[in-house]
């Protein structure tokens, strides 16, 4: 919510930590100015919010308010310190509830620069949950601004600052102040002398507390001639002594009274348990909470008596209360260790954990968390939990409970339970028995971690490859005993590749899961043999017309078996069943070749072959081989699509259609792969300029395609061919010859060219061209033909100047009956072609 007083000013109502509540804030208006603001409603006027788009996700899930998600909000700040002299420790707090827990993070500003800290900081400085702790504070290093940010994903809030600074009080002065002699009945003033004092900001602090060294006095304000107690502490168990040493002389009598009675102690006693030195003090040994008490020295000599008192308090040591237990936890779990302290509540406690003897550091290493509360909500515990539990977790965990004055310890095993550790100690027995493609390994076992090794794996890799393979499963253990070693293991390895090179490691199970493998063992060479692996693929096809193309895929480095590498190939014929079988031809390809091709014959085009491969070397042939049927490379086709004709698609598309080619041997001389259209303008362009659309065969029986890109409002030619892997088909054939053009040849004769046809399957044989040519005013049955054989040019003679002819080409066959192109008229004028 905003409320815009001026053109420059600004007010916002936010929350304000510090009053609890919301309140106007005065800020700078400019055009980038964005903040977050609250808008708040009595709950009885609720009703009147207005949301009409409400669906399942408006609202919560929890009907319990305290355990709805929410960002952090301060309960406890930390307030402005100031020290007086000195003092050993130093802590801010804050303290923010959220759900889920905020994370804390501790600031100081010193110098007009900001930094985090961190244990990095300083080593002096300690952060735990929300409590920032200072040992040995010092006004020149640590004096300054601190607060607290606390974060979880809902939200993050910062404190307010809170700052550290150090004051320092003088003495009184040795010298008297004047005295004062007011008349009676008089007021008067009685000035206090003047004490060196200071204080970094007593001014601007609020509710400063001041940390000081002082032991405790009774009574708090002493006046002159009252008898003053001073505070004696004794921590825990132990000894204490209590000091009298007056002036006197001559030497006094000592006398002990504990709470105004006598103690009745004797000089020179050596062996009670309280007892009165010859000096007059007072030891008490082993302390008890009974020994607590106010304790006076009274001394006397003949000039007179004087005693002194003090208090004497006795704390509870520190114990555990609950101890770390031995835990068993599988990888990857989390285990918790607990361990809870029984102090005095007038001291502070920390606790630490210690892995080993080692302390833990839980920024470095984030599996371990220490618990914060426990299940009854008590603060007081420093349980550990051991989060996604490793086998560098295993070890004796110590919990560490300390005060300023004393400590308790309390240690527990970790155990790690899970798959077995790495077998060590691989090696390669010597066995001559085993043959020379077998290797016998042995090893050592690893840790069991916790379950007894029920079966082994063996890997192996040559020295071809980096990958490990499986060359052995589900070893039983009681399989791999070696009799009178119980340490060692050992198992047979069979069925090796001849000449190559193997290592060897070994992975071992239990019920927890598959360990990890050992260390690899060194290298054994296994002896040369023949091929054994047969190749994975034989296939073929294609070439040039006439050829048996055959591939195979080659044999990897490691399954050569020897050297000297090459492959024995066979083919046949296949024939029907019935035919017969036909000769088997072979040849050998030396090296590791991945193709071989043999000539068949031209006649020979796409026909079926039974073909074989298999790999020898210097030491044999394989018995394995692989086997395919490869057919012959093929033929250009001889089919020729009929009926082409073209319909309007669109007004830039058109529908071309035309009778399939049959799908065969003796048709496409191989396998029909498609279409192509050749498309050109009729006016302004030649089939040499045409464009080509390919078309695949779609389902087998393609007899339409769309051509499109086309200009609206024009005629097009049309041509299709089909086409196979060899290449392509003849075009759709020509009624009849085209592209007649007459050139001037002599005074009385031209030279005249065409285009021809083709014969096309089922049609019969061309037997070659006829020109014939007449008067334009003559009958056509005057006509005069020259035969220019299968040639697609020829030259008339004996032409009159002057005078217009017509002219017609046709092919001729066995019908003697074929079409002719259309007739036209060229004129012979000065021997020149018009």
């Amino acid at each position: 919510m905003q409320l815009k007083m001026k053109s420059d000013l600004i007010f916002d109502v936010s929350y304000v930590e510090i009053i609890g509540g919301y309140g106007w804030t005065r800020v700078i208006a400019t055009e980038a100015l964005t903040l977050a603001y609250i808008c708040e409603i009595p709950e009885k006027e609720s009703w009147r919010i207005k949301k009409e788009d409400r669906d399942f996700t408006y609202g919560t899930a929890f009907s319990d308010p305290n355990l709805a998600p929410k960002g952090p909000k301060f309960f406890k700040q930390p307030a402005n310190t100031e020290i007086l002299g000195y003092t050993s420790l130093v802590y801010f707090e804050c303290l923010a509830s959220s759900l889920p827990s905020p994370k804390y993070e501790w600031f100081t500003s010193k110098n007009g620069s900001t930094e985090i800290i961190t244990y990095k900081t300083d080593k002096r400085y300690t952060v735990t949950s929300g409590r920032l702790s200072i040992e040995k504070p010092s006004e020149r290093i640590d004096s300054g601004n601190y607060w607290c940010t606390g974060e979880n994903v809902y939200g993050k809030v910062m404190s307010a600052p809170a700052f550290l600074s150090f004051a320092y009080l003088g003495e009184f002065s040795n010298v008297d102040t004047a005295n004062v002699n007011p008349l009676e009945y008089q007021g008067t003033v009685i000035l206090c002398p003047n004490i060196p004092y200071r204080s970094s900001g007593a001014s601007s602090v609020i509710n400063a507390k001041i940390q000081d060294s002082f032991i405790q006095v009774f009574p708090r304000q002493p006046l002159v001639g009252q008898t003053i107690t001073l505070e004696c502490l004794a921590y825990g168990t132990g000894n204490v002594t209590i000091i009298c040493n007056p002036e006197a002389a001559p030497y006094p009598e000592y006398m002990w009274l504990r709470n105004n009675v006598n103690m009745n102690l004797r000089p020179g006693d050596t062996s009670s348990r309280i007892r009165m030195l010859p000096n007059g003090n007072l030891l008490i040994t082993n302390v008890q909470q009974s020994d607590e008490g106010f304790y006076t020295c009274r001394v006397k000599n003949n000039i007179g008596q004087a005693e002194s008192s003090t208090k004497l308090i006795i704390l509870s040591g520190t114990t555990l209360q609950q101890k770390p237990i031995q835990r068993d936890a599988q990888v990857n779990s989390t285990a918790f260790f607990p361990c809870r302290a029984s102090y005095n509540p007038e001291l502070d406690l920390i606790y630490s954990w210690l892995l080993n003897d080692n302390p833990i550091d839980f920024k470095k290493d984030t599996s371990y968390k220490m618990s914060s509360t426990t299940a009854e909500g008590d603060a007081n515990t420093g349980g550990l939990y051991v989060r996604n539990v490793q086998y560098y977790h295993e070890g004796v965990y110590t919990c560490v409970a300390r005060t300023s004055v004393d400590e308790a310890r309390g240690s527990a095993k970790l155990n790690v339970l899970g798959p077995p550790g790495q077998p060590v100690g691989v090696i390669l027995d010597k066995d001559p028995t085993v043959g020379p493609r077998a290797v016998r390994v042995q090893w050592t076992d690893g840790d069991e971690h916790g379950d007894t090794i029920q079966f082994y794996l063996i890997q192996g890799k040559t020295d071809y490859s980096k990958k490990w393979e499986f060359l052995r499963s589900n070893i039983r253990r009681q399989d791999t005993a070696i009799p009178g070693n119980v340490n060692k293991r050992t198992a047979l390895v069979q069925n090796l590749k001849p000449g190559v090179a193997y290592q060897f490691r070994v992975i071992a199970i239990n019920s927890y899961g598959i360990g990890q493998p050992s260390f690899p063992s060194g290298w054994k060479q296994i002896q040369p043999a023949r091929p054994i692996k047969a190749v994975d693929y034989v296939g073929g096809g294609g070439g040039k017309v006439g050829n048996l193309f055959i591939y195979w895929t080659p044999l990897s480095a490691e399954d050569l078996n020897g050297d000297d590498i090459g492959y024995l190939v066979k083919w046949r014929m296949k024939r029907n069943v019935g035919e017969g079988d036909s000769k088997w031809e072979e040849q050998r390809v030396y090296g590791n070749a991945r193709n071989f091709t043999t000539m068949v014959g031209a006649n020979f085009f796409y026909l079926p072959y039974d073909v074989t491969v298999t790999a020898f070397n210097k030491n044999g042939t394989a018995d394995a081989f692989t086997s395919a049927v490869v057919y012959s490379a093929e033929d250009m086709p001889v089919g020729v699509p009929r009926n082409v004709y073209a319909k309007p698609y669109n007004s830039t598309a058109l529908t071309v259609h035309w009778n399939p080619v049959p799908n065969n041997r003796e048709t496409m001389k191989g396998v029909l792969l498609g279409y192509k259209v050749n498309y050109w303008k009729r006016y302004g362009e030649t089939e040499f300029q045409a464009i080509q659309a390919i078309f695949d065969n779609g389902d087998g029986h393609r007899k339409s395609a769309v051509i499109i890109g086309l200009q609206a409002n024009e005629w097009y030619y049309v041509s299709v061919i089909a086409y196979n892997s060899a290449g392509n088909g003849p075009k759709t054939p020509q009624l009849y010859p085209t592209e007649v053009h007459v050139w001037s040849h002599g005074a009385d004769s031209v030279f005249v060219t065409f285009r021809g046809v083709t014969s096309q399957k089922g049609e019969d044989p061309l037997r070659g061209y006829k020109i014939r040519y007449w008067k334009l005013n003559e009958d056509i049955r005057l006509a005069r033909d020259i035969d220019v054989e299968r040639a697609n040019h020829g030259t008339i003679y004996g032409l009159k100047d002057g005078l217009v002819y017509r002219l017609r080409v046709w092919s001729d066959t066995n019908r003697h009956d074929s079409n002719r192109n259309p007739s036209w008229s060229p004129k012979i004028n000065n021997n020149i072609c018009i």
